[in-house]
């Protein structure tokens, strides 16, 4: 939690720094930093969410964060305050990479590629409460670990989750 509230105030603190006669006013671009990868596209309380990877602190990438952006309409998009941030064992290295967003009996949940300081890449699951993801306890929910020997461990990330038929 503290990483979310350091990543949060950080961006409130260099705002006012910021020249928005040079952004663009009709594409989604947050005020400050690095944005890549949008995903966790979802249609949650009459409003449609965008996530994305996004570094808070430099116009490089680096330690990723989840950016959060809403729209109505997909042409104005409102940038929210950051969803998730790493704070944990196994997304402290690279952070908080791709993913998808579902919605679950009424919760908006996420579900992400953690990355270790190791590198070690693992799937994780959070849920949104309105303001940012809680993360859940028994994460990772599934580790490169249980992997064949023959799979690229590199790059097992970006999970894509459905949920159709009372099935994942």
């Amino acid at each position: 939690m503290n990483n979310l509230i350091k990543a949060r105030n950080y961006i409130s603190s260099q705002r006012k720094n910021i020249n928005l006669e040079n952004r663009d006013h009709y594409h989604f671009t947050p005020k400050i930093g690095w944005i890549n990868d949008p995903n966790g596209l979802s249609y949650f309380s009459n409003y449609f969410h965008m996530f994305y990877q996004y570094n808070p602190y430099s116009t490089n990438w680096d330690r990723m964060h989840w950016g959060h952006a809403t729209s109505k309409d997909f042409v104005i998009f409102k940038e929210e305050k950051v969803a998730i941030a790493p704070s944990e064992k196994y997304d402290l290295g690279g952070g908080i990479f791709s993913g998808s967003a579902i919605v679950k009996d009424n919760i908006l949940q996420a579900y992400y590629t953690g990355v270790s300081l190791n590198e070690k890449q693992t799937q994780n699951l959070a849920f949104y409460n309105g303001d940012y993801f809680i993360k859940y306890e028994n994460n990772p929910i599934i580790d490169q670990d249980l992997l064949p020997k023959e799979y690229d461990v590199s790059n097992f990330r970006d999970p894509y989750v459905v949920f159709k038929n009372n099935k994942y």
